[in-house]
């Protein structure tokens, strides 16, 4: 499955309100990433201190950071594909994703500068090439999280906590 391929998968288990605006997918789109990262982070932590977490939780988390970075990628127009090869900067300084979308409703009423989107795809391409590498195989973890997602779509728990349902 190619990355672009995954993205285009990705919207079908996307059960957001549809008619929800940009803005607003967006901003839990960012919010869910966040929130992922954490969580990623948790199990990595888990695994590697206290062996209670399994390689399969860690995969888990990493298929839900891809999701959504597959989300805010469709939100804000540039594919996964372009993120995998797009240059980092060189200072490799990132603003959190917060911020951007902090600013952008104080100061943009809502509507994200192109130069906002630029520093969030560098967040995003960042995490993509860098950060998710450590962590799983990217291919592996597209397959991963679409089953996983058309499953709990299948059986109505696509809604709800927990990577257990």
């Amino acid at each position: 499955m190619t990355y672009n391929e995954y993205q285009e998968l990705t919207k079908t288990t996307d059960i957001r309100n549809q008619t929800a605006t940009v803005n607003l997918r967006l901003m839990c789109s960012i919010c869910g990433i966040l929130e992922e990262l954490e969580e990623l982070e948790d199990k990595a932590w888990d695994l590697s201190e206290t062996c209670i977490a399994t390689d399969e939780d860690v995969l888990s988390e990493c298929s839900d950071v891809l999701w959504y970075i597959a989300s805010i990628g469709i939100e804000t127009g540039i594919t996964m594909e372009e993120l995998r090869v797009r240059e980092l900067p060189v200072n490799n300084k990132f603003t959190n994703p917060a911020k951007i979308l902090k600013k952008t409703y104080r100061d943009f009423n809502g509507k994200m500068p192109d130069n906002y989107k630029q520093q969030l795809w560098d967040y995003l391409a960042f995490i993509l090439q860098c950060i998710f590498p450590a962590y799983a195989d990217v291919e592996q973890a597209m397959e991963y999280n679409i089953i996983k997602l058309q499953n709990r779509k299948a059986n109505g728990t696509i809604r709800g906590e927990g990577s257990r349902r």
